[in-house]
């Protein structure tokens, strides 16, 4: 049986995970989380919110609390926390991830972390759009409630596509960015419209129970915004 403190949610990443060069500034500081929320709040009638597709939700799973991307960049990247299979133990697969936010003319990269669960850890590779290009669609994969006696992980994964900066383009360039888990199977894709691209997420995790079935992620929804 597992046991675990409980979700901190809306925390930022204050470990490298998605970094491969020196100009990735992890936001690391409340303050900073604060002053980018405010950015977005007085941008609220511009912001898309895409996504809550799961079909099954533990009932004691919470939203975590919504994270953003460095105002005047957005999301290139992603990379997910998972926890590998336990055989006879409890899976809760997806419990987590983390989005890399870059400026459109480039400049430094930026990592910010989602509520997380308590298990797992990052998939290696980070995945990244090509230069130019960023996350404005994704699908989750998801495995539905097994019922009574049976071990549930929910979220298992996800895929996202990419489009350059300023395209209105509805179906994405080359081959999807994919961090698949275990279980389950693909949702439907949520996009953002027009030439909007994400900006931010937020997750649904379900906080520790040691019941010996946690479920931790459960869902997770995006946040877009046109270019500037």
């Amino acid at each position: 049986m597992k046991s675990g403190l409980a979700v901190i949610g809306m925390v930022l990443l204050s470990t490298p995970c998605v970094a491969e060069d020196s100009a990735v500034e992890p936001i690391s500081h409340r303050a900073e989380i604060m002053k980018n929320s405010e950015w977005y709040k007085a941008k609220a009638n511009s912001i898309e919110t895409i996504g809550e597709t799961a079909r099954w939700r533990a009932a004691g799973a919470r939203w975590t609390g919504a994270v953003y991307c460095p105002y005047g960049t957005f999301a290139n990247g992603f990379q997910i926390k998972l926890e590998g299979q336990q055989g006879s133990g409890d899976d809760t697969a997806m419990n987590g991830l983390w989005l890399v936010c870059k400026g459109a003319t480039g400049g430094a990269e930026h990592v910010i972390q989602s509520g997380m669960g308590d298990w797992g850890k990052p998939v290696e590779p980070t995945q990244k759009c090509p230069a130019g290009e960023f996350l404005f669609s994704y699908e989750l994969r998801e495995e539905p409630h097994r019922g009574p006696n049976h071990d549930d992980t929910s979220a298992n994964g996800l895929r996202f596509g990419c489009r350059p900066y300023g395209s209105d383009q509805e179906i994405p360039s080359g081959t999807p960015l994919s961090q698949p888990g275990f279980w389950g199977d693909w949702r439907p894709r949520s996009k953002c419209g027009g030439k909007s691209l994400i900006v931010g997420v937020e997750t649904l995790i379900e906080p520790a129970k040691s019941d010996n079935d946690d479920t931790a992620m459960n869902d997770v929804r995006f946040f877009c915004m046109a270019p500037l």
